[in-house]
C-alpha cells in the first residue's frame, strides 16, 4: 500500500515548473496575492462605520483595487442581544454599509459579496460587554482569486 505525500510534497508536485539549461528545476512562485483580513467594529444597534476603522478600510479599498481578480465576503455580525430576525437585519446593514464604502473607494462591486451571519458567529461566547462589542463586527475575508 502506498502512503500518502506530505502536504510539502502533494504542493511541491503540483506547482508549475520552470528549466533552464544552465539551472536546477525551481517551481514558478504563484501570481496569486491577497489582502489582510480586516474586522470593523460597531457600536451597539449601528452599521455606521466608526471613524477609527476608516484607516483600515481605506487599506483594503487599495489592496483591492490594486488586484482586481480577488473576490472577497464581507461578513457582517452581530452580538447575541436582540432578536434572531433583528440580528440578521442589522449584520446585513453592518456587510452593506462596510461593502458601500469599499465601492465608493473605487473597489469593483463585482468583488465584493455582502452576507449576515448576525449573532450564528461570535468569536467571544461570554455575557459582558467586552464580549458584546467584539462581536459587533463585520470582516472581510478573501473568498477567492479569479
Amino acid at each position: 500500500m502506498r502512503k500518502p505525500l506530505s502536504i510539502l510534497a502533494a504542493a511541491l508536485l503540483s506547482a508549475p515548473f520552470v528549466a533552464k539549461a544552465d539551472e536546477s528545476v525551481k517551481p514558478v512562485a504563484s501570481e496569486m496575492q491577497t489582502c489582510p483580513t480586516i474586522r470593523v467594529h460597531f457600536a451597539t444597534d449601528s452599521a455606521d462605520i466608526p471613524s477609527a476603522d476608516q484607516p483600515d478600510l481605506n487599506e483594503a479599498a487599495t489592496c483591492l483595487t490594486q488586484n482586481h481578480r480577488l473576490r472577497v465576503a464581507v461578513e457582517g455580525n452581530t452580538d447575541a442581544r436582540g432578536t434572531d430576525e433583528y440580528n440578521q437585519k442589522l449584520g446585513d446593514e453592518r456587510a452593506q454599509s462596510v461593502r458601500r464604502y469599499l465601492i465608493d473607494r473605487g473597489v469593483s462591486a463585482e468583488q465584493l459579496t455582502a452576507v449576515s451571519f448576525g449573532k450564528d458567529n461570535p468569536i467571544c461566547n461570554e455575557k459582558n460587554p467586552d464580549c458584546f462589542a467584539k462581536n459587533r463586527r463585520t470582516a472581510i475575508r478573501a473568498t477567492c482569486h479569479l
